[in-house]
């Protein structure tokens, strides 16, 4: 038997174009490939930014960490070397307020005999700083060496005129939230 009504079979129209690995028509078979790279590129760009960045703020802060340290020391430095027997109590009070507990400690044992040399002697000094320099530098730590070369007018009762002197001195700085001296040395 024979059915009159046969249907013809309709077959769908070949697409147009390449066609993706997926065998999805409209989509070329770079497209994807393309986008993983630009992915990478993009991912790889913002990485290196980000590491740039760091390495930068770093650098800015170890320079201001330094310059820090500078300023710090040489107000150190001018504190050891300006005195007056009138105020020689708030003189060594300022100085052990910008020393470390440790160091503070240190200086409190000699603070009597010191104060008792400067009135007897009627000692008194102005110092001011003429050269400083970072000689080291731990931003790990927060600690600086500080040179500070400081020209002082110094006067007591057998110089009451006063005489200039140098001092060269090897300051360790800290910073403990302020950059504080934890220790002085008196070089050549």
């Amino acid at each position: 038997m024979t059915d009159d009504h046969q249907h013809p079979v309709e077959t769908a129209p070949a697409p147009a174009g390449p066609v993706a690995a997926s065998g999805s028509p409209g989509r070329p078979k770079w497209v994807i490939p393309v986008a993983v790279v630009l992915v990478l590129v993009l991912i790889g760009a913002l990485v290196a930014g980000v590491w740039f960045g760091i390495k930068t703020v770093h650098g800015f802060s170890a320079e201001r960490g330094r310059a820090n340290a500078v300023e710090a020391a040489k107000i150190v430095a001018t504190k050891l070397t300006t005195f007056d027997a009138g105020t020689a109590e708030a003189d060594t009070k300022a100085l052990l307020d910008s020393a470390t507990p440790e160091y503070a400690g240190a200086l409190q044992g000699d603070q009597g005999e010191v104060i008792k040399s400067m009135h007897q002697n009627q000692a008194r000094s102005t110092g001011r700083v003429t050269e400083a320099g970072v000689l080291s530098y731990d931003a790990g730590t927060d600690t600086a060496h500080v040179l500070v070369t400081v020209r002082a007018q110094v006067a007591n009762k057998t110089v009451p005129g006063g005489e200039a002197r140098d001092y060269r001195m090897d300051l360790t700085m800290v910073d403990r939230g302020d950059w504080l001296v934890d220790s002085v040395e008196f070089v050549g």
